[in-house]
């Protein structure tokens, strides 16, 4: 917690910086540093093991994400208990295909009046 010293401190810095300009680089890059110190991490502890330094606590807080979002099992959206399906490997190496100028302009043509599209295999 600030105490009102410190929130004191801050305005009168801002005022200073907002007066003086750059000439206050001093003053400002002394505000700036203290809030740094004060946003760092120095030490965490996940799953009650504690990680000080900072390689170890960096580590932990991406191997927490990692493990966080996860699936073991990946979910599937229902609609009345009708599952969607899954992509398979094919389907999913066509999403990165190339498009060829020819395909787009087919697709285009055959739109017609607000019609949607035949499916075209390639």
């Amino acid at each position: 917690m600030h105490s009102s010293i410190d929130a004191y401190s801050n305005q009168r810095a801002k005022q200073h910086w907002m007066v003086d300009g750059d000439r206050n680089t001093e003053l400002f890059h002394q505000v700036a540093n203290r809030s740094r110190k004060f946003n760092d991490i120095h030490k965490i502890e996940v799953d009650g093991e504690p990680f000080i330094d900072a390689v170890a606590v960096k580590n932990a807080i991406v191997h927490y994400y990692e493990d966080l979002y996860q699936e073991d099992q990946p979910s599937r959206p229902f609609l009345d208990g009708i599952p969607f399906p899954s992509m398979s490997l094919d389907e999913a190496r066509d999403l990165e295909k190339v498009f060829i100028e020819d395909e787009i302009w087919n697709a285009i043509t055959e739109l017609g009046n607000e019609k949607a599209p035949r499916t075209v295999s390639i």
